[in-house]
């Protein structure tokens, strides 16, 4: 996807920031810009930063309208001694045993998605002005845990909701 967006704009920006680090996630906001104007952004979470980076970077390209690659096959390599036209003699692959990875054991879902329901609540305590002793404080009196990465995602996304019903700091309403 990065390839696309630089072949579509050669002189287009990828902007990627590091908003916070808490929990052991760092999480990230990548931006893609063009013009001055933003196509897509991307928020995302992981306990490796280019991990983080990377997928906040393929959200954004993604938003952006850029899509993955689909797979292209490759042309087969000529071969040593054989004469054009021929067929070179055909040995199947050795077999091997191809295991599932595990999953990691979550309450619910993928962790992916529960990264960005934390990195989304970290945009939102910081921009509520909410420390991270009161966003614990608040998660064990509501949620009866010791910190985000032990809720539910059912639980994250109502903590997330009752994050954005907080005012802003500073900021009075015109009402």
């Amino acid at each position: 996807m990065l390839s696309q967006f630089r072949d579509t704009y050669p002189m287009g920006s990828i902007v990627t920031d590091l908003v916070r680090v808490e929990e052991g996630i760092f999480i990230v906001r990548a931006q893609v810009i063009v013009n001055t104007i933003t196509l897509g952004t991307g928020l995302a979470g992981a306990s490796r930063i280019e991990e983080a980076e990377e997928a906040a970077l393929k959200r954004a390209l993604t938003h952006a309208g850029f899509n993955p690659t689909p797979f292209k096959p490759l042309p087969t390599p000529p071969y040593a001694g054989i004469p054009n036209g021929a067929t070179p003699p055909w040995t199947p692959p050795p077999e091997r045993e191809i295991k599932p990875e595990p999953k990691p054991a979550l309450d619910s879902g993928d962790p992916e998605d529960l990264s960005e329901l934390i990195a989304q609540t970290s945009v939102e305590m910081e921009r509520a002005g909410w420390s991270t002793s009161k966003g614990r404080d608040y998660i064990k009196r509501t949620y009866g845990k010791e910190a985000r990465s032990q809720l539910t995602r059912e639980e994250l996304r109502s903590f997330l909701q009752y994050l954005q019903q907080q005012p802003t700091p500073g900021h009075t309403s015109p009402f």
